[in-house]
């Protein structure tokens, strides 16, 4: 009996393993992250890099010295896209489950929202290596924390569209000259980036404490529901 037992379990665990890889990929795919989208992803973030390459602000990044000159506004706007991309894959496409589902968050969904917001901040890192040598690294890496902490706080609280809003509008007053003084425009100020980086860790902590115990409901007939 007691060997009988301990077969049985030992048969458990070892089918547990396939198991909890099917649960992974089943919840990533119904957050729509999927092999095809994680190939678009890097994609666009190729294409950002080839967007750095091209200015077309006053920065005169074409003469600065290496690491010394900001992202170019244009490769700015651009991170909306896969700030949009990341805020869409912290809540499930199935919305009937999103309306029916416990209202008390489980374990697994705030490592969910935590894992993917920590693989959305080091996402940038893939392309340093194809970025001009007069971009600093660490001032890249900065900006696109403060815009993809916005994109997620503001995607936590308000439909998609205001999210995107949102945001843009905060990256149009940075960008803007004379609205926000050099010495405090962490967005573009080089010499800022260990104070750009602090203003978008906590956006992003912000971000994924706002996701993981704000519930945004939606309509029931938005969701196909029967009625």
């Amino acid at each position: 009996m007691v060997r009988t037992q301990r077969t049985t379990g030992d048969g458990l665990r070892e089918r547990s393993g396939p198991l909890r890889l099917f649960l992974l990929r089943a919840h990533a795919k119904a957050h729509g992250v999927t092999g095809r989208a994680i190939v678009a992803y890097l994609l666009v973030w190729l294409g950002i890099a080839v967007t750095a390459r091209y200015r077309l602000s006053a920065f005169g990044l074409n003469v600065a010295p290496a690491g010394t000159s900001p992202l170019d506004t244009v490769a700015i706007l651009t991170t909306l896209v896969p700030a949009g991309v990341i805020a869409r894959c912290l809540r499930s496409r199935l919305d009937c489950f999103e309306v029916t589902r416990s209202r008390r968050r489980q374990p697994g969904q705030v490592l969910w929202v935590a894992a993917v917001c920590l693989l959305a901040t080091t996402s940038p890192l893939l392309i340093t290596p194809v970025l001009q040598a007069q971009i600093n690294r660490a001032a890249f890496l900065a900006a696109w924390m403060i815009v993809l902490g916005t994109y997620l706080l503001a995607a936590a609280v308000t439909p998609a569209a205001a999210a995107f809003a949102a945001t843009l509008l905060v990256v149009i007053l940075f960008s803007s000259p004379g609205l926000i003084l050099w010495e405090h425009n962490v967005l573009y100020n080089v010499q800022l980036r260990g104070i750009s980086a602090s203003v978008g860790a906590a956006l992003l902590c912000a971000a994924v404490l706002t996701t993981t115990l704000v519930r945004r409901t939606e309509p029931l007939a938005n969701h196909g529901l029967p009625s």
